[in-house]
Protein backbone atom coordinates (compact mmCIF):
# COMPACT_ATOMS: atom_id res chain seq x y z
CA UNK A 1 0.00 0.00 0.00
CA UNK A 2 1.03 3.25 -0.68
CA UNK A 3 1.02 5.09 2.60
CA UNK A 4 2.99 1.94 4.09
CA UNK A 5 5.38 2.21 1.56
CA UNK A 6 5.95 5.25 1.61
CA UNK A 7 6.31 5.39 5.47
CA UNK A 8 8.96 2.48 5.35
CA UNK A 9 11.15 4.93 3.08
CA UNK A 10 11.23 7.33 5.83
CA UNK A 11 12.51 4.94 8.41
CA UNK A 12 14.89 3.94 5.63
CA UNK A 13 16.13 7.38 4.36
CA UNK A 14 16.75 8.17 8.28
CA UNK A 15 19.31 5.84 8.13
CA UNK A 16 23.30 5.36 6.53
CA UNK A 17 22.61 1.57 6.27
CA UNK A 18 21.79 1.81 2.72
CA UNK A 19 22.97 3.95 0.42
CA UNK A 20 21.70 2.40 -3.23
CA UNK A 21 18.45 3.46 -4.42
CA UNK A 22 17.18 0.02 -5.25
CA UNK A 23 17.99 -1.00 -1.95
CA UNK A 24 16.03 1.59 -0.19
CA UNK A 25 13.10 0.51 -2.33
CA UNK A 26 13.74 -3.12 -2.10
CA UNK A 27 13.70 -3.00 1.77
CA UNK A 28 10.72 -0.87 1.83
CA UNK A 29 8.44 -2.90 -0.62
CA UNK A 30 9.21 -5.75 1.36
CA UNK A 31 8.13 -4.18 4.70
CA UNK A 32 5.19 -2.44 3.74
CA UNK A 33 3.35 -6.42 2.28
CA UNK A 34 4.37 -7.17 6.33
CA UNK A 35 2.39 -3.78 7.27
CA UNK A 36 -0.14 -3.59 5.47
CA UNK A 37 -1.87 -6.46 7.01
CA UNK A 38 -1.66 -4.12 10.67
CA UNK A 39 -3.11 -1.29 8.81
CA UNK A 40 -6.50 -1.96 10.58
CA UNK A 41 -4.93 -2.65 13.97
CA UNK A 42 -2.87 0.25 14.38
CA UNK A 43 -3.81 2.45 17.36
CA UNK A 44 -4.61 6.62 17.37
CA UNK A 45 -0.90 6.95 18.52
CA UNK A 46 1.24 4.98 15.66
CA UNK A 47 -1.37 5.66 13.29
CA UNK A 48 -1.12 9.44 13.68
CA UNK A 49 3.21 9.02 14.15
CA UNK A 50 2.98 7.07 10.52
CA UNK A 51 0.64 10.46 9.30
CA UNK A 52 3.51 12.31 10.21
CA UNK A 53 6.58 9.71 8.37
CA UNK A 54 4.21 10.12 5.24
CA UNK A 55 4.25 13.92 5.01
CA UNK A 56 8.23 13.80 5.28
CA UNK A 57 8.47 11.32 2.52
CA UNK A 58 6.17 13.35 0.66
CA UNK A 59 7.88 16.39 0.64
CA UNK A 60 11.68 15.17 0.00
CA UNK A 61 10.37 13.41 -2.79
CA UNK A 62 8.29 16.47 -4.35
CA UNK A 63 11.26 17.64 -4.49
CA UNK A 64 11.91 15.56 -7.32
CA UNK A 65 9.16 15.53 -9.10
CA UNK A 66 8.51 19.05 -8.97
CA UNK A 67 11.76 20.74 -9.72
CA UNK A 68 14.61 18.60 -10.52
CA UNK A 69 17.28 17.97 -13.71
CA UNK A 70 14.22 18.66 -16.07
CA UNK A 71 13.84 21.86 -15.71
CA UNK A 72 16.12 24.36 -17.06
CA UNK A 73 15.94 27.77 -16.10
CA UNK A 74 17.28 30.75 -18.42
CA UNK A 75 17.35 34.50 -18.99
CA UNK A 76 15.61 35.95 -21.46
CA UNK A 77 15.38 39.36 -22.96
CA UNK A 78 11.92 41.52 -23.35
CA UNK A 79 13.15 42.65 -26.62
CA UNK A 80 14.26 46.19 -25.89
CA UNK A 81 17.09 47.79 -26.05
CA UNK A 82 19.68 49.95 -23.94
CA UNK A 83 18.40 50.80 -20.40
CA UNK A 84 14.76 49.58 -21.43
CA UNK A 85 16.24 46.09 -22.13
CA UNK A 86 14.82 43.69 -19.13
CA UNK A 87 15.45 40.05 -18.38
CA UNK A 88 12.64 37.57 -16.85
CA UNK A 89 13.15 34.01 -15.34
CA UNK A 90 11.73 31.76 -17.84
CA UNK A 91 11.15 27.70 -17.54
CA UNK A 92 12.85 26.31 -21.34
CA UNK A 93 10.93 23.53 -21.18
CA UNK A 94 7.04 25.18 -20.65
CA UNK A 95 7.62 28.68 -21.89
CA UNK A 96 6.34 29.49 -18.46
CA UNK A 97 7.89 32.46 -17.10
CA UNK A 98 7.98 33.15 -13.28
CA UNK A 99 8.44 36.83 -11.51
CA UNK A 100 9.13 40.17 -12.86
CA UNK A 101 11.39 41.94 -15.33
CA UNK A 102 14.96 42.37 -13.54
CA UNK A 103 18.69 43.43 -14.85
CA UNK A 104 20.21 40.50 -16.63
CA UNK A 105 23.31 40.10 -13.65
CA UNK A 106 20.36 40.41 -11.04
CA UNK A 107 18.05 37.58 -12.98
CA UNK A 108 21.07 35.24 -13.20
CA UNK A 109 22.17 35.67 -9.52
CA UNK A 110 18.60 34.82 -8.49
CA UNK A 111 19.05 31.01 -11.42
CA UNK A 112 21.93 30.51 -9.52
CA UNK A 113 20.80 31.31 -5.62
CA UNK A 114 17.88 29.03 -5.85
CA UNK A 115 17.91 26.60 -3.51
CA UNK A 116 16.02 23.61 -1.48
CA UNK A 117 13.15 23.85 -4.11
CA UNK A 118 12.86 27.82 -3.86
CA UNK A 119 13.89 30.49 -5.66
CA UNK A 120 13.82 34.91 -5.44
CA UNK A 121 11.81 36.70 -7.99
CA UNK A 122 11.90 39.85 -8.45
CA UNK A 123 8.64 42.18 -8.62
CA UNK A 124 9.39 43.73 -12.03
CA UNK A 125 10.02 47.45 -10.12
CA UNK A 126 12.75 49.56 -10.60
CA UNK A 127 15.59 51.07 -8.20
CA UNK A 128 14.78 51.24 -4.66
CA UNK A 129 10.98 50.00 -5.72
CA UNK A 130 12.38 46.24 -6.81
CA UNK A 131 11.71 43.83 -4.32
CA UNK A 132 12.12 40.11 -4.31
CA UNK A 133 9.61 37.65 -2.93
CA UNK A 134 10.81 33.98 -2.26
CA UNK A 135 8.88 31.17 -4.54
CA UNK A 136 8.21 27.82 -3.74
CA UNK A 137 8.36 25.61 -6.78
CA UNK A 138 6.73 22.25 -5.00
CA UNK A 139 3.87 24.16 -4.57
CA UNK A 140 3.73 26.51 -7.21
CA UNK A 141 2.99 29.64 -4.60
CA UNK A 142 4.77 32.78 -3.18
CA UNK A 143 5.63 32.57 0.33
CA UNK A 144 5.83 35.77 2.49
CA UNK A 145 6.06 39.34 1.47
CA UNK A 146 8.41 41.06 -0.88
CA UNK A 147 12.02 42.08 0.98
CA UNK A 148 15.48 43.30 -0.49
CA UNK A 149 17.23 40.87 -2.94
CA UNK A 150 20.36 40.21 0.18
CA UNK A 151 17.36 39.05 3.05
CA UNK A 152 15.43 36.87 0.27
CA UNK A 153 18.40 35.10 -0.57
CA UNK A 154 19.50 34.79 3.35
CA UNK A 155 15.87 33.47 4.53
CA UNK A 156 16.12 30.64 1.60
CA UNK A 157 19.99 29.96 2.85
CA UNK A 158 18.96 29.73 6.90
CA UNK A 159 16.29 27.37 6.04
CA UNK A 160 15.70 23.79 6.23
CA UNK A 161 13.78 21.04 4.80
CA UNK A 162 10.75 22.02 6.67
CA UNK A 163 10.75 25.41 8.33
CA UNK A 164 12.03 28.58 6.73
CA UNK A 165 10.99 32.36 8.44
CA UNK A 166 9.24 34.82 6.17
CA UNK A 167 8.93 38.52 5.87
CA UNK A 168 5.77 40.68 6.67
CA UNK A 169 6.98 42.57 3.44
CA UNK A 170 6.94 45.58 5.37
CA UNK A 171 10.08 47.76 4.88
CA UNK A 172 13.06 48.79 7.49
CA UNK A 173 11.98 48.96 11.08
CA UNK A 174 8.38 47.30 10.38
CA UNK A 175 9.38 44.80 9.08
CA UNK A 176 9.08 41.40 11.17
CA UNK A 177 9.58 37.95 10.23
CA UNK A 178 7.43 34.83 11.03
CA UNK A 179 8.00 30.97 11.11
CA UNK A 180 6.40 29.35 8.36
CA UNK A 181 6.17 25.77 8.06
CA UNK A 182 6.44 24.83 4.37
CA UNK A 183 5.00 20.79 4.69
CA UNK A 184 1.85 22.32 6.58
CA UNK A 185 1.62 25.46 4.99
CA UNK A 186 0.99 27.03 7.81
CA UNK A 187 2.35 29.91 10.51
CA UNK A 188 4.18 29.58 13.57
CA UNK A 189 3.59 32.49 15.64
CA UNK A 190 3.77 35.93 15.59
CA UNK A 191 6.00 38.42 13.71
CA UNK A 192 9.26 39.13 15.64
CA UNK A 193 12.89 40.25 14.59
CA UNK A 194 14.55 38.29 11.93
CA UNK A 195 17.39 37.06 14.83
CA UNK A 196 14.74 35.82 16.75
CA UNK A 197 12.94 33.93 13.73
CA UNK A 198 15.83 31.89 12.90
CA UNK A 199 16.59 30.76 16.53
CA UNK A 200 13.51 29.29 16.41
CA UNK A 201 14.22 27.27 13.31
CA UNK A 202 14.36 23.50 14.22
CA UNK A 203 17.71 22.14 14.21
Amino acid sequence: MKTFTLTILSIILSTSAFAQSRELSDRALAISDRLSTLEKQLDRRDARDIERALSDVEYLLARYNDYGDSVQLTCLSNGQSSAWEKFRITDLNTNKTLGGETSRSICQSLIESQTKGMICLSNGQSSAWEKFRIYDFRTGQYLGGETTLSACKNLMETSNKAFICLSNGQSSAWEKFTLFNRQTQMKLGGETTLATCLSSIPK
